[in-house]
């Protein structure tokens, strides 16, 4: 059965597309949120807990999540949980003697912020951290999360620097909308209660389409088209006029 890790490993290659993007993570905040209304927090969002069902993606493993105690909107754990690459700043364990933040909605959220991160830019924040580095890199408010312009395939990143390989990289990089940059800053917000919601992440312009950021890469890559054909080519793709029918009869 597909699921979003695999999805993304076969991106590995392709430009952004936020058409892509857009349809996906759509799906996924409205699958977490189904959950927060039951009052449960799942803790270890990743992509491979969002399984494709007919097209549709759908979220599995709740084996450490937990209900929401007492009708409020945090959980306390006495235990590490998580995958690091997706762990929320509050729920990694913090030195003895100072108190851990409890667990709630927003730990989900600024998981989803690092799927969405990685959709975007193909790796999450911290992928490029070992272990040590990330655990204390994450809740480090000094510690700043580079959004970058431009995405870049990840398997394009490490290639040589011959004239070939960087004509590659200028022809699939896509220029990251600054309202996605701006989504995903608000999801990776460390104190948990300047965090967004998931409400408000649906009603998001470019998730909703509301802003025509999609149409960029798409426009793009048609551009990168015709610059390619030579003019015998383009004029070929010109259409032809056609003929009406009286003049026809007049030839007759």
């Amino acid at each position: 059965m597909a699921d979003l890790a695999k999805l993304l490993q076969e991106r590995q290659k392709e430009s952004l597309d936020l058409v892509w993007v857009a349809y996906y993570f759509k799906q996924m905040l409205q699958a977490v949120q189904v959950i927060h209304e039951e009052k449960i927090v799942h803790s270890d969002l990743k992509p491979a807990n969002f399984v494709l069902v007919k097209g549709q993606l759908k979220l599995i493993d709740f084996g450490i999540a937990n209900a929401i105690a007492n009708d409020t909107t945090n959980i306390q754990r006495d235990h590490q949980i998580g995958t690091v690459n997706y762990m929320s700043p509050e729920a990694i364990e913090l030195p003895e003697g100072r108190e851990r933040l409890k667990l709630g909605r927003p730990s989900d959220v600024w998981s989803l912020g690092c799927i969405l991160y990685q959709m975007v830019y193909g790796t999450p924040p911290f992928h490029h951290l070992d272990l040590y580095q990330k655990m204390r890199a994450i809740p480090d408010v000094r510690h700043v999360i580079d959004c970058q312009e431009f995405s870049v395939p990840p398997a394009l990143r490490n290639g040589s620097d011959s004239p070939a390989s960087k004509r590659r990289i200028e022809e699939t990089k896509v220029r990251v909308p600054q309202s996605v940059i701006a989504t995903m800053h608000r999801c990776l917000v460390r104190d948990p209660k300047e965090r967004i919601t998931i409400p408000e992440l649906l009603e998001e312009n470019w998730l909703t389409m509301r802003e025509r950021t999609w149409l960029f890469p798409f426009v793009r890559r048609v551009l990168m088209v015709l610059r390619s054909l030579s003019l015998s080519q383009l004029n070929r793709l010109r259409p032809r006029p056609r003929r009406s029918p009286h003049s026809q009869t007049t030839r007759r």
